[in-house]
């Protein structure tokens, strides 16, 4: 294995350490095949909206996914075509004719949880013939909003039924603030709103947790492995501005993109459509493409970061500490008795997060590469098991 994917896997763990034991669950890396997501500066703003001279402008980071991936246990290409009297009984509100090329998906990232924050990352995701597009917005400089708010206008002018999980109680109004803050007009007034989260309620009753990462372990099968935290954006976003360091905004990404592609798969189950068959899962595609697709994501940025003048070196690190070595062996051994148990209970699908992330943190832990052999032999994939026999 070669020292500079060596290097990579342990840049992983230090994503992995930004945070765990949350109620969001298990995370994980971003497996879905397709190309490399591209990083290009926004358009130069409006003469009334020119941005402060400091300011480097939004970066939109936009991918294109092709309908055949899957996500857990789904493929995304499913919604289409998309059953119009299916989506209308799940909400009476919406046109009787929807297509699915009218959808938009949109989740954002915050620097809090009032009504007064900002919304720094903009998600959206929509359907352009068989592809699925993620868009992404990020936003350098608060100076900037304007811009970004004239960018989801744009966006809902094309496609008007609008698509979140606790959108109307959280995105759609925080939107608004931010609209009349600017002086700008709302851009919902002629657009309809589909929000999962009460769909999921009425659809699912009984369940005691309603939350998009619960309803992705227990029902779409997906366990996020490179995940940050929701609670921890915020402070990660100040940071930011502080440090102008990327890294601290690679999990915020692949947190929101997450939120934006899982809502596809939901809005699937909600409607009835493509029940989970025993095809091979996201979890069993190849570790090492996975990690490699998922810092080559991370590359375009830091090459665009460089562009802007705003590179750090790459020996800092944001989680540093004096303590690390002593906490990441400890945080090995615990993974180790997790994976143990869920082994001789013979959960392997369970086990296999935790085996990745045990190699994420040394490539050559002897348990760690001996319980990957034997999940990929499990799952019939013996090319996989002869790569990790051979290292």
């Amino acid at each position: 294995m070669s020292q500079s994917f060596r290097q990579r896997l342990r840049r992983l763990h230090d994503a992995h350490t930004r945070g765990r034991d949350t109620d969001s669950g298990p995370s994980g890396v971003f497996t879905a095949a397709g190309p490399v997501p591209t990083v290009r500066a926004a358009p130069a703003a409006p003469a009334s909206q020119t941005a402060p001279a400091a300011a480097t402008g939004m970066k939109i980071l936009q991918e294109r996914i092709d309908g055949a991936t899957t996500h857990g246990c789904r493929t995304l290409g499913a919604t289409i075509p998309l059953d119009s009297g299916a989506l209308f009984e799940l909400s009476t509100t919406l046109p009787r004719n929807v297509t699915a090329d009218r959808l938009l998906f949109m989740d954002t990232e915050t620097t809090g949880l009032s009504m007064d924050s900002l919304a720094f990352l903009l998600g959206l995701g929509f359907w352009s013939g068989d592809e699925f597009v993620v868009e992404q917005v990020f936003l350098e400089d608060p100076g900037e909003e304007p811009r970004m708010l004239e960018h989801f206008r744009e966006h809902l002018k094309k496609r008007d039924v609008l698509v979140t999980f606790n959108g109307k109680r959280f995105d759609v109004p925080l939107l608004l603030k931010s609209y009349r803050r600017q002086g700008l007009p709302g851009p919902f007034g002629s657009a309809h709103h589909l929000d999962l989260l009460p769909a999921a309620r009425r659809s699912i009753p009984g369940r005691r947790k309603y939350r998009l990462s619960s309803l992705e372990r227990d029902l779409l099968e997906f366990h996020r492995v490179d995940d940050t935290p929701g609670r921890e954006i915020p402070g990660l976003w100040h940071r930011y501005r502080r440090d102008r360091d990327w890294r601290l905004m690679e999990g915020v990404l692949e947190h929101n993109r997450h939120d934006i592609v899982s809502m596809v798969v939901l809005l699937q189950l909600l409607l009835g459509r493509q029940e989970p068959s025993k095809r091979t899962r996201i979890s069993r595609r190849p570790v090492r493409e996975s990690l490699e697709r998922s810092y080559r994501l991370r590359g375009r940025f830091a090459r665009a970061d460089a562009e802007d003048g705003q590179t750090r070196s790459a020996t800092s690190s944001p989680s540093g500490g004096a303590d690390r070595d002593e906490a990441v062996e400890e945080r090995l051994q615990a993974l180790k008795g997790s994976c143990r148990l869920l082994i001789e209970r013979g959960i392997w699908e369970g086990a296999f997060p935790l085996i990745a992330e045990i190699l994420a943190i040394d490539p050559r832990d002897g348990f760690g590469v001996e319980m990957m052999v034997r999940y990929h032999r499990r799952a019939g994939n013996e090319a996989l098991a002869r790569y990790f026999e051979e290292r």
